[in-house]
């Protein structure tokens, strides 16, 4: 959604929450993706609220820092989710017509289920405003559901098939994340020895990660 026509073998993917913010660098290193370093920074000053920026400038601080602590000038890629962010999976054509981006899922019932999303275009340019006071090449603003369904069909390649999909969505009540065994991670990314993490607590932002440095690919 709403990219620049760019592709880079290496990024920065940040996925924001209500709650926190957590930064990736993924490089392609031997035709491997490697996690060159990672942070995730739970929010004490208000700094989001319902994903508004209500302290644009201390969000740009973290971005920055990490950055530039890693010397990653690096395109930027954003996946956003909370109570702003207008998410659906649908059947209703009166509310696929009206999205912002739809992604087709499967087939049911001799119906067409789709993902839909839309974002408020302020909240967009909160975020487009904040790269722009950064300096940063800003390449893609997603959700973090479109970045998984990137992973997973990835993942699958050319036996990706949209009744699997339908199945794997159904049977775990249509939460992408939890579609994914736990090896997942570790089998498609190496990690920097710098870089520890706690995999239970991180395995939402490290999917949506991986998918957005798929999606930019």
């Amino acid at each position: 959604m709403w990219p620049l026509p760019r592709i880079s073998n290496e990024s920065i993917s940040c996925i924001f929450t209500p709650r926190s913010i957590s930064i990736s660098y993924l490089i392609t290193k031997r035709n491997n993706i490697l996690l060159k370093a990672y942070r995730r920074v739970a929010f004490s000053r208000a700094e989001l609220e319902h994903t508004l920026l209500c302290n644009p400038t201390q969000i740009k601080k973290i971005v920055c820092d990490f950055m530039a602590h890693h010397n990653a000038d690096t395109p930027v890629n954003i996946a956003l989710c909370g109570p702003s962010i207008h998410e659906k999976i649908t059947a209703k054509k009166t509310v696929i017509d009206k999205a912002q981006h739809t992604s087709y899922l499967y087939t049911q019932d001799d119906k067409s289920i789709y993902y839909t999303t839309t974002i408020n275009p302020a909240l967009l340019m909160q975020y487009q405003l904040m790269a722009i006071a950064s300096h940063i090449q800003l390449l893609t603003i997603t959700t973090p559901f479109i970045a998984q369904l990137k992973l997973y069909q990835t993942v699958h390649g050319t036996a990706f098939r949209h009744a699997q999909l339908a199945h794997d969505l159904r049977i775990h009540n249509h939460r992408i994340e939890d579609i994914f065994t736990d090896n997942i991670i570790p089998r498609m990314m190496q990690l920097s020895p710098n870089v520890t993490f706690d995999l239970a607590n991180e395995r939402y932002f490290l999917l949506s990660s991986l998918g957005l440095f798929y999606l930019r690919r």
